[in-house]
């Protein structure tokens, strides 16, 4: 399991949410995604666990037959092969709003071979029933840009007070991930590209070969970002680092008064051999907590196991390497 998107409880009486995307075949082996095919990412489907307190998590048993509450479409559909959650918005009346990554049975080539479900494009569903079942929007809200990459991706959405929605997604051009941005006016129906915002670091820099998977928040009168910086393009490890942005997502600037060797950082990295975080930490979601404190929910795994969730936390707010404990 991976890429969590942790919902707080808005009153005493209900629980914690987290949405997450998985596969029965697990990460780099046969048969986890639909119709059998070979998974080269943790996506698939996704689940839904609860919590009284954000720490210790209960797998809730969706509606579909595996278990999960959002799963693939038709074989041959846009979202046919994968899906993974990538956000999900809360309106005032209760209705959830998931803007999710989806994969299709599509060949696309990549250097020599030719793969299927890297063309990945980002859609919209919704939940009257706090996750535990979604309808889903039948085209997708955001398609694929090829002066951008091979897909768009990832989708990441902060709500701004004019209720303007801004997303963060990223692509990958063969050689390198890149972040990009859109708005929507109309709650995610349909959406605005405004750019490239963030990209690779320099030449030996631990994001070099890109930004993945990022968490955005509102800290401190401007917005935060963290974001899964990759190593190699198809190997490497994989490390979290910190961006900031003073105009409303405008732009994005990769913060240098961190402890790590590179713009950004990392501040958080991978473990030593044998640890549950040896290869990758990745696909980080922030939850800004009421006292000024920061919750950092983030998968990892070692070379053999497949992706588990864990937590950090910043009591102070603060975002350097030394802010952060282990919770789980």
């Amino acid at each position: 399991m991976a890429n969590p998107v942790v919902l707080p409880p808005r009153n005493a009486d209900e629980d914690w949410r987290c949405f997450y995307y998985g596969n029965a075949g697990g990460y780099g082996e046969s048969g986890g995604w639909n119709g059998g095919a070979k998974c080269f990412l943790p996506t698939g489907y996704c689940g839904l666990a609860t919590s009284p307190d954000g720490v210790s998590w209960n797998a809730v048993d969706g509606a579909n037959a595996d278990g999960s509450v959002f799963a693939p479409g038709e074989l041959s559909a846009w979202d046919g092969l994968h899906v993974g959650v990538g956000d999900i918005v809360r309106l005032t009346n209760g209705t959830m709003v998931m803007l999710y990554l989806g994969g299709s049975n599509e060949p696309v080539a990549l250097g020599p071979a030719s793969v299927t479900g890297i063309r990945m494009r980002i859609g919209r569903a919704l939940s009257d029933d706090d996750g535990l079942s979604w309808r889903r929007d039948p085209a997708p809200v955001l398609d694929v840009d090829t002066e951008e990459g091979l897909f768009a991706s990832w989708p990441r959405v902060l709500v701004m007070e004019d209720g303007t929605w801004y997303m963060t997604y990223h692509a990958f051009n063969g050689s390198a991930w890149s972040v990009f941005s859109a708005t929507s006016a109309d709650m995610g129906v349909s959406w605005v590209r405004t750019g490239r915002v963030l990209g690779p670091g320099d030449a030996g820099a631990f994001d070099c070969a890109g930004i993945g998977t990022r968490a955005m928040c509102e800290w401190r009168g401007q917005w935060l970002m963290m974001y899964e910086g990759v190593e190699g393009v198809f190997e490497g490890k994989h490390r979290i680092g910190v961006a900031t942005s003073d105009d409303r997502g405008a732009s994005w600037h990769k913060a240098l008064d961190l402890e790590g060797p590179d713009p950004g950082g990392p501040i958080v990295e991978p473990g030593s051999p044998g640890a549950w975080t040896e290869q990758v930490v990745g696909t980080p979601y922030l939850v800004p907590l009421a006292d000024g404190g920061l919750r950092l929910y983030y998968c990892a795994k070692t070379t053999s196991t497949n992706m588990s969730i864990g937590l950090l936390e910043s009591s102070s707010g603060d975002v350097g390497r030394d802010a952060w404990r282990a919770v789980c």
